[in-house]
C-alpha cells in the first residue's frame, strides 16, 4: 500500500473550515428556531461530515466502490431520518389528561 504523504497547510485550512461552520451552527442556533433552524444545522452537519469523510478519512484517494459505499450508507441514513420524521408527523394527536379532581368535602363512589 502507498504511503499518503498529508499536507499540513491542507488540514490546517481544513480544520479551519470545521471550525467555521461549528461557530456559523452555534451562532445560528441563537437566531433560527424551531424547524428552519433544524434544517440549517443538519446542512451544516452534513457539510461538516462530508468534508471529514473527503479529507481526513482519504476518500478523494479511494476506488470508486469505496466512494459508492460510503453514498450508500449516506443515503440510507437520509431515508432513516426522513421515515422517522415522517412518523413523528403523521402520527395522531392524543389527549392524556388526568381525570378532574372531585370538589373538596365530597365522596367519590
Amino acid at each position: 500500500m502507498a504511503a499518503v504523504h498529508a499536507s499540513v497547510p491542507r488540514d490546517l485550512a481544513v480544520f479551519a473550515v470545521l471550525l467555521v461552520l461549528t461557530t456559523a451552527t452555534l451562532l445560528l442556533s441563537f437566531v433560527l428556531h424551531g424547524h428552519p433552524g433544524l434544517v440549517v444545522a443538519y446542512v451544516i452537519a452534513l457539510m461538516k461530515g462530508l468534508l471529514v469523510a473527503w479529507e481526513y478519512m482519504h476518500l478523494k484517494l479511494e476506488a470508486h466502490s469505496s466512494r459508492f459505499a460510503m453514498l450508500a450508507a449516506l443515503l440510507l441514513a437520509l431515508l432513516l431520518v426522513g421515515l422517522t420524521a415522517a412518523d413523528v408527523v403523521t402520527r395522531p394527536t392524543i389527549d392524556i389528561r388526568p381525570p378532574p379532581l372531585p370538589e373538596p368535602g365530597t365522596v367519590e363512589r
